[in-house]
């Protein structure tokens, strides 16, 4: 039984039985380096911590897919919202609740 890491996508699997595992896509017992696995790479046969530089990419990626998702949730909010006035508004038009009942 052995840890591997897969060297493309970086999945880390413990205790698995080896010749499940292919050294072409694996690495076998990997030394990892002390960082958040978000800043590991892999170069040759080795699992290494990413540089400054590569590690603000990362972050700043991370970033920017926060912020839109943010974005994102923050719109449609606001069409919900939106959406649900005017079909509250049309319903009072139409007689179907009163306007003391509505959150206008």
């Amino acid at each position: 039984m052995a840890n591997v890491i897969n060297r493309k996508t970086l999945e880390y699997l413990e205790s698995v039985h080896t010749p499940a595992f292919p050294t072409v896509d694996f690495i076998i017992n990997p030394e990892l380096p002390v960082c958040e696995k978000k800043y590991w790479k892999i170069i040759d046969d080795e699992v290494l911590e990413m540089t400054a530089d590569e590690k603000k990419v990362v972050d700043d990626k991370e970033k920017a897919k926060t912020e839109k998702a943010t974005a994102k949730a923050e719109r449609e909010r606001l069409i919900a919202e939106r959406s649900y006035k005017i079909a509250e508004e049309e319903l009072i038009a139409e007689g179907v609740i009163k306007k003391e009942m509505s959150s206008i």
